[in-house]
C-alpha cells in the first residue's frame, strides 16, 4: 500500500482545497465521482479539515488513486491538481524501484485524458531541437484539450470540434455535411466536452453536453476548399467554468495561427476517435500539398492542404492540429494516399484565418 510523503499530502490537501473551495463541493466531487457520503467519512467543518480527513480516509481503504481521479475528473482544469501529479512524475522517476509508487502513478495515469507524463513531455520538448519550458508546455497542452469536444449527431459521436471563441465550435465540414447543406429534416447535433477516460478505459467522466444555437451556421467551406464550418452554441462554452464547479477556471477558447510548419516537425492532435474519449498522438509534419491526394474529393487546385503522420481514426475528423509549440495551425480531414503510402491532411490554418479575418469573424 502506498503511502504519501508529507510534501505529497501537503501538495494533495492544498489541491482538494483549490479545486472544491466549499463544503459543498466537495460533497458534490464525493458523491458523483465515488459514490460516498462525505458526511460519513469527516465530520469536519473548516474545509482545511474536511480536506484532511478525506485524505485520511482515502489512505486507510487504499483508495488513494480513487480519489486522485475522482478530484481530476470533478475539476480536470485545476493547474494545482497537474501541480501535484507532476510532483507524483518527478518522485516516481527519481526512485524507480519504489513498486507502490509506480503502480500508484500508473492507475492515478498522472495527467487528464491526453496529457503525457513529464518525462514523456521532456522527450517530446527536446525532438523540437528548442528549448521549452516543460510546465508551459504541458499548460498550454491542458488549454489545448479543455477546448476540444466530440460532436455527437442524434446521440453517437461522430467527428471531433474545438472552441474558437465562447460560443463557436470549429470542426471538418464534411463531417457534418448535411447540417451544412440544410437538410430537410432537422438533425440533433450537440457537443460534449470533458469526455475522457482512465488509463485502464473506464470512463471516468462523460462530460457536459450543450446543444447548438437556433441558427447553427456561422460559416463554413465545403470539402474541396478550405473544409470548415463554425457552429453557433446555445451556451458560452468557453465562459464556463471547467467541470461546472464554481471557483473553476473558465475553459476558455483557441486562437487559430498563421504559422507555418516544416517538414520533420513534430505535429499532436487531440481528437475523439471512434467517438470514443479524448485521446492524443503526435507524429512529424510530412510537409504542405496541393496534389490530388484522395480523400472522398481532391482539393481544388492551389487549396493547400497539410500532410502529416499522426495516428487517428474514423471520428477524428474536424480535431485540431497543434505544432510542437501548441499553436494551432490545422484541422484534421482524414487519410489520404501520399507517394505510395498513407499519411493524414488537413487543411493549414494560415487560409482559414485570412477567410475569416476579412468576414470579421476573428
Amino acid at each position: 500500500m502506498l503511502e504519501l510523503t508529507n510534501q505529497q499530502r501537503k501538495e494533495l490537501h492544498a489541491a482538494l482545497i483549490e479545486a472544491f473551495p466549499s463544503r459543498a463541493a466537495m460533497a458534490r466531487m464525493v458523491d458523483f465521482e465515488l459514490g460516498e457520503n462525505l458526511a460519513a467519512i469527516t465530520g469536519g467543518t473548516s474545509l482545511n479539515d474536511v480536506a484532511y480527513e478525506l485524505l485520511q480516509w482515502a489512505q486507510a481503504i487504499s483508495a488513494l488513486d480513487r480519489l486522485v481521479n475522482a478530484a481530476r475528473a470533478a475539476n480536470p482544469g485545476n493547474a494545482r491538481l497537474h501541480a501535484f501529479e507532476a510532483a507524483i512524475v518527478h518522485d516516481r522517476n527519481a526512485r524507480p524501484d519504489d513498486t507502490a509508487l509506480r503502480q500508484f502513478a500508473d492507475r492515478v495515469s498522472l495527467a487528464p485524458g491526453p496529457a503525457a507524463p513529464a518525462a514523456q513531455i521532456e522527450r517530446i520538448v527536446d525532438s523540437s531541437h528548442r528549448f521549452q519550458n516543460v510546465d508551459a508546455w504541458r499548460s498550454a497542452q491542458t488549454r489545448g484539450e479543455l477546448a476540444v469536444c466530440l460532436v455527437e449527431i442524434g446521440r453517437q459521436g461522430f467527428a471531433t470540434g474545438f472552441l474558437v471563441g465562447p460560443d463557436l465550435v470549429m470542426t471538418a465540414s464534411y463531417a457534418i455535411a448535411d447540417l451544412v447543406s440544410g437538410p430537410s429534416q432537422p438533425i440533433d447535433v450537440r457537443v460534449r466536452f470533458d469526455y475522457r477516460a482512465h488509463g485502464d478505459g473506464q470512463t471516468l467522466d462523460a462530460g457536459r453536453q450543450y446543444a447548438l444555437a437556433t441558427e447553427p451556421i456561422v460559416d463554413s467551406s465545403p470539402l474541396e476548399s478550405l473544409d470548415y464550418v463554425i457552429l453557433r452554441l446555445a451556451g458560452r462554452a468557453g465562459d464556463d467554468p471547467v467541470g461546472g464547479q464554481a471557483g473553476a477556471p473558465a475553459r476558455g477558447w483557441l486562437t487559430p495561427s498563421s504559422a507555418t510548419v516544416a517538414p520533420g516537425e513534430l505535429l499532436f492532435v487531440i481528437q475523439h476517435p471512434r467517438g470514443g474519449p479524448l485521446k492524443f498522438a503526435h507524429g512529424p509534419c510530412v510537409g504542405p500539398s496541393t496534389a490530388a491526394t484522395h480523400f472522398n474529393k481532391p482539393p481544388d487546385a492551389g487549396v493547400p492542404r497539410l500532410l502529416y503522420e499522426v495516428s487517428t481514426e474514423r471520428g477524428s475528423g474536424g480535431a485540431p492540429v497543434f505544432s510542437s509549440d501548441w499553436e494551432l495551425v490545422a484541422i484534421h480531414e482524414g487519410v489520404v494516399s501520399h507517394l505510395d503510402r498513407s499519411v493524414k491532411r488537413g487543411v493549414p490554418m494560415a487560409p482559414i484565418v485570412e477567410r475569416l479575418r476579412a468576414k470579421g469573424i476573428l
